[in-house]
């Protein structure tokens, strides 16, 4: 078992989270309305999601016209009851003030692989400057195993991101099926449907961490996401979860499944 301790960078204070639980069991447009509300009851739309989307929409923008739709195509394609749940997001988005919609929603599914491409990352570190850029800063983690082993493995990260107000999307997310917990959750990017730090308990706990590795252009990346081979990092992590993967079944699937970025993963787990 491990537990995982999560942290962004330049933090002033330590303060709990904002939790909530997302039932498996619920409509898929249903699903993450708890994140939304336990989000929005601690931090402003101004001071968490809607400044990172104000960030990142106008890089998104200096793709091509038909990127958006041909990003929700291959959702849609390969992983359906996904495009549901960003459906859900935006329209409980719509409900609240956030102005936001499903295509710019699949950006975000699949940004880490969109800032892959040499061009655009170019472009945005002219825009925002290289401080504020992912690739440029040192996401880690570390693990520890206490000499008691009867106690839980402690899987510590940091998390570095632009702007400072995502981290005020933070939260811990209990994800349930059937009434029971099947895994959680801990980090900013659950507004994609997907996550980079997650741990299940008698399972395995993943964080997964920036890796520049290869060039590719925007056909090369766009190519692999409509390869319904291929699947978005963040499709990885909850497969294994929702699988309920081993430690060592967990490590074959990552090897073995269509990539379309590189990434880093640092993880611990039951054999």
């Amino acid at each position: 078992m491990a537990v995982i301790v999560a942290a962004s960078c330049g933090v002033a204070a330590l303060q709990q989270v904002p939790r909530a639980t997302v039932s498996l069991d619920d409509p898929p447009a249903q699903r993450w309305t708890p994140a939304m509300k336990a989000m929005l009851a601690v931090h402003s739309i101004d001071d968490s999601v809607g400044a990172v989307l104000a960030m990142y929409e106008p890089l998104m923008k200096l793709l091509p016209a038909d990127t958006g739709d041909r990003l929700v195509a291959a959702i849609k394609t390969q992983a359906p009851t996904r495009l549901q749940e960003l459906q859900g997001i935006a329209a409980f988005g719509a409900t609240v003030g956030l102005s936001v919609n499903v295509t710019t929603l699949a950006m975000f599914y699949y940004f880490y692989e969109l800032m892959h491409i040499n061009a655009l990352r170019e472009k945005a570190e002219k825009v925002l400057g290289t401080e504020a850029m992912p690739w440029r800063r040192s996401c880690t983690g570390i693990l520890s195993l206490p000499e008691d082993r009867s106690m839980p493995i402690l899987h510590g990260r940091n998390m570095d991101e632009s702007p400072h107000q995502g981290r005020n999307m933070t939260a811990l997310i209990d994800v349930v099926k059937g009434g029971k917990l099947l895994y959680q959750i801990l980090d900013w990017t659950w507004i994609t449907t997907g996550f980079f730090t997650t741990q299940r308990y008698g399972g395995v706990s993943m964080e997964m961490n920036w890796r520049n590795q290869g060039s590719f252009t925007y056909d090369d990346i766009m190519a692999r996401i409509e390869d319904p081979n291929s699947r978005p990092f963040v499709h990885v992590f909850r497969a294994i979860q929702e699988a309920k993967l081993d430690f060592d079944t967990a490590v074959q699937h990552i090897v073995t499944e269509q990539n379309i970025a590189p990434f880093y993963i640092i993880m611990t787990g039951t054999h």
